[in-house]
């Protein structure tokens, strides 16, 4: 199959212009309710709609037993805004799909995203499948793009997300940045760009510059911690309670002109396991200091001008 073939590809050129603010924007978060997993949708609209934070990412599986109509009231009742929606892909029939059938969910979740008024949809292309790897490469660069296409009609951007190795299991065959950073370019879409996850990418201020000069790459920001001593899958974090320069990170992409969200998203069977008031309080406490040390941040910048 050459061309997945559901929509015909505008041209599309990224015009953005630089950022000559001297001052770092106020960041804005989101909690993944995959960092609530044990937690009913209505939990998580109920926990969220009083917090600072004051938006969620969606995780397509807790959806699954409503009608979209159901979901799409629920939200308009909230003040919540919708910071991203989690995962399309498996385009390579890595997850047992078939390409047309993974292709046809993504449609679908790309027309529910822009009802919700997401700001993007997160895309794992699958791990390799049942094609050669040249295939493989030509058929996700296609459908990347095709539906960056229909994001630029939409109003929505597609971060695709990169995994390491020995984690992505049948998620991605990109194990890298460099890796979705040269399929990007063959995309070349401005409504494509990446997804970064702190877990998988984050380790040293080294890696804080790098990321930060990508910053105007990067379409969404997922956040979690960790002990830098236990990285496997499920040793993940919340913000605050690992080794991970998040502040530092959020404050790098955001004065490199990063304007997505940061959503913070927890893998971990420790915080599956703590009551939902507790999660959404630390990460509460956790935004308002990064808050507050941007802000005084730039005041001290304002007081140097002077």
């Amino acid at each position: 199959m050459d061309q997945p073939g559901k929509l015909p590809c505008l041209e599309a050129k990224n015009s953005g212009r630089q950022n000559s603010a001297k001052s770092i924007p106020a960041p804005r978060f989101s909690l993944s309710q995959i960092s609530t997993y044990r937690s009913s949708w209505e939990e998580d609209l109920r926990g969220l709609d009083a917090s600072p934070m004051g938006a969620v990412g969606i995780w397509l599986p807790k959806l699954a037993e409503f009608d979209n109509k159901v979901v799409l009231r629920r939200l308009r009742e909230t003040e919540l805004s919708v910071s991203s929606v989690s995962y399309v892909g498996g385009f390579t029939g890595s997850n047992g799909e078939s390409f047309a059938q993974a292709l046809d969910h993504a449609y679908e979740t790309m027309f529910m995203a822009s009802a919700m008024k997401a700001k993007c949809v997160v895309v794992t292309p699958g791990s390799r499948g049942r094609y050669t790897a040249k295939h493989e490469r030509k058929l996700v660069t296609q459908t990347v793009r095709e539906l960056a296409c229909l994001g630029h009609e939409l109003g929505l951007d597609v971060a695709v997300l990169p995994m390491r190795a020995e984690l992505s299991r049948r998620w991605t065959f990109l194990h890298s940045i460099e890796d979705a950073r040269s399929l990007l370019a063959d995309v070349n879409h401005p409504r494509a760009g990446l997804a970064i996850d702190s877990f998988q990418h984050l380790s040293s201020a080294a890696d804080v510059l790098e990321l930060g000069a990508l910053a105007r790459e990067i379409k969404h920001v997922q956040l979690s911690d960790l002990n830098l001593d236990d990285r496997t899958e499920y040793s993940r974090s919340l913000p605050g309670d690992g080794d991970l320069p998040l502040l530092e990170l959020v404050s790098s992409l955001q004065a490199n002109g990063y304007r997505g969200y940061f959503d913070i998203q927890v893998w971990s069977r420790d915080v599956w396991g703590q009551p939902h008031e507790a999660v959404v309080q630390q990460c509460d406490d956790w935004v308002r200091m990064v808050q507050m040390a941007i802000g005084a941040a730039n005041d001290a910048m304002v007081v140097g001008r002077v």
